[in-house]
């Protein structure tokens, strides 16, 4: 339950309704990042990610070294329609078993913390992802997933 208070009401919401927070503030506070997360911040969501895009610099997004395992992009989208693109820096995984348990590990934590680009900061609401989609991606993963042209996106 999250609870909202000003001098006039007080709100409850239960969290099961809640997809993403976002609070806007001039100084963002410090927030306890999951182990291994050592910063996540949220990138400009027009800027498109591309693989030409990771190798190379941008205005829009952080530039990725070809060899530097420690940093990743997120693209999560959440059953209320929502999407936020995350640059993520971590402890680097050096085992494929790793890297698998740190992508499933996203759908265990109590919250996904984010800065955001613009001074704030944000929590995702794990229980409402419908998608999480990480580049560059590892080749040793591909090799043990389903092709993405199998993937169909459906919208009405």
């Amino acid at each position: 339950m999250l609870t909202l208070a000003s001098e006039q009401s007080v709100s409850s919401i239960p969290t099961r309704s809640i997809d993403l927070i976002v609070a806007h503030t001039s100084l963002p506070p410090a927030i306890p990042l999951p182990p291994g997360w050592l910063d996540v911040v949220e990138m400009n969501p027009d800027a498109r990610i591309s693989l030409p895009l990771l190798n190379g610099m941008d205005d829009d997004c952080i530039s990725i070294a070809k060899d530097d395992r420690s940093v990743f992009h997120a693209e999560i989208h959440t059953l209320g329609d929502w999407m936020v693109r995350l640059s993520l820096r971590a402890t680097p995984l050096p085992t494929v078993q790793e890297q698998r348990h740190f992508r499933a590990h996203f759908f265990e934590l109590p919250v996904i913390p984010f800065y955001l680009q613009t001074g704030g900061i944000g929590f995702i609401n794990p229980q409402k992802i419908t998608r999480i989609t990480v580049f560059p991606a590892n080749q040793d993963l591909v090799e043990a997933s389903l092709p993405a042209g199998l993937l169909r996106c459906v919208r009405r």
